[in-house]
């Protein structure tokens, strides 16, 4: 029997189409099916946004590449690509939302924007599930397609007082919260300080919840089932990181806490997402945050947290400093989390850090030949069958190295490189997506790139 290959992936979708339409009633639109296997359907891989890919086909060589379109365009690629159902999806700077052959890089269909008022971009990434595409954009709304042609299906508001321009906000101000699709509910942690929660087919409102007042976020919510209950979880940004767990039936919180090191230390704002991962069956929270205002400018921060609520107890279950003295350690990446082991791209480099306890062995900072570069966009993991019983992973990540900007494959037992892609010049914020035998990441020059192997 022939292997199944991405290349089948959009038949086997239309063939589920099909069979679809045959079986269901005929009022009812057939829905497509995608296993995780053969998807990444939203930014940083899941609704934890773990970073973990599931597919096994992970290329540890680069052989080839092709890319959309194929001679670029005016509108660079900030939003991050998500695939699904044998396609791919994101959005670019002119507002437009792509869905392209994830095989072929061919363009299927794209959704172009009626008004160009005020901001029309789309920084968020996609989110894509049951046959539905979720897009958020500058002009502060969130519509829904249908994933097989592009049909709009709904458009919601997402408030009016988003910010923009809040000081300290730089590089970050590029880029905004990336909708989060869970068990029928769409999540969007919004510029304006709100939470909201939306039926995923209708679009009606579930929810809309306030932080505090002067406080907003760039955070993608993560979600998490435990114990019969869904929490989400944002980090919610003023002078400080405040991170904010949420009851996702209705929206309450069930708890927050301000982010405070072990000495005493208040970090500045983390502008990357949370990650949950697990600690033997204890889930945990994990994100990057910038210097205190009063400490060594070189001080940057790792926080690990409980994800579930300590009762009187602090949430923190660690602070670990990636600084080290080191000049430009700036994290704005979200933390990608496989098998006990943190994953986090920086102005340092690569870090590897354990999730139990951070400062067991690993390995820090590989691959930049200077501290003065650095790498804006999450990493993502993948593991390929291997000698080991879990297989052997390997991370992939985006550095920006100037002339040696580049998608980069490590090792993730050792850190070893296995390949460099070049990139264009210029900071790129567009995050890696690996299935399928493919990398996928969007470049400033308006390409979304697909990296392959010859194995």
């Amino acid at each position: 029997m022939s292997s199944f290959t991405l290349a089948d992936l959009p038949r086997a979708a239309g063939l589920l189409l099909w069979c679809g339409a045959l079986l269901a009633p005929a009022h009812a639109s057939p829905v497509l099916q995608a296993s995780k296997l053969d998807s990444w359907p939203q930014v940083h891989g899941d609704a934890a946004n773990s970073g973990l890919s599931a597919s096994s086909a992970s290329p540890i060589d680069a052989a080839g590449s092709t890319a959309f379109p194929a001679y670029g365009s005016t509108a660079a690629v900030l939003s991050s690509p998500v695939a699904a159902y044998g396609r791919l999806y994101y959005g670019d700077l002119d507002g437009k939302l792509y869905c392209l052959s994830a095989a072929t890089m061919d363009l299927l269909w794209s959704h172009v924007p009626v008004s160009f008022a005020p901001d029309p971009s789309i920084r968020a990434t996609p989110a894509v599930a049951a046959g539905r595409v979720y897009s958020i954009a500058r002009d502060r709304q969130l519509r829904c397609f249908d994933a097989l042609t592009g049909a709009p299906i709904f458009t919601v508001g997402l408030g009016t007082a988003w910010n923009l321009s809040g000081p300290g906000l730089g590089l970050p101000g590029w880029i905004d919260p990336s909708p989060t699709v869970h068990a029928g509910v769409v999540y969007v942690a919004a510029r304006d300080g709100r939470v909201r929660a939306f039926d995923a087919a209708t679009g009606a409102s579930l929810w809309d919840v306030p932080l505090d007042p002067g406080e907003f976020t760039v955070s993608t919510p993560a979600v998490l089932e435990s114990g019969g209950s869904t929490f989400v979880y944002v980090n919610a940004l003023s002078d400080r990181n405040r991170v904010v767990c949420l009851d996702a039936a209705n929206g309450d919180e069930v708890w927050s806490e301000v982010l405070v090191t072990a000495d005493g230390q208040v970090p500045r704002r983390g502008w990357g997402s949370i990650a949950v991962g697990y600690v033997g069956s204890s889930p945990r929270l994990v994100l990057g945050t910038d210097p205190p205002p009063t400490a060594d400018p070189a001080e940057f921060y790792v926080f690990c947290l409980f994800a579930l609520k300590q009762h009187g107890l602090p949430q923190r279950a660690w602070s670990f400093d990636i600084g080290q003295g080191t000049e430009a350690c700036f994290i704005t990446a979200t933390p990608a989390i496989h098998a006990g082991w943190i994953y986090l791209p920086t102005g340092r480099g690569l870090f590897r850090l354990g999730l139990a306890n951070p400062s067991a062995p690993g390995w820090y900072g590989v691959g930049f030949p200077s501290h003065h570069t650095n790498a804006w966009a999450s990493a993502a993991v993948a593991v390929r069958p291997g000698p080991t019983p879990d297989g052997t992973p390997y991370v992939y990540y985006v550095s920006n190295e100037g002339s040696a900007n580049g998608l980069i494959c490590r090792r993730a037992s050792d850190g070893a490189q296995m390949w460099r892609w070049g990139f264009p010049s210029g900071m790129h914020v567009s995050s890696p997506a690996v299935l399928g035998g493919r990398v996928f990441a969007g470049q400033t020059n308006g390409k979304m790139l697909s990296i392959f192997g010859s194995h």
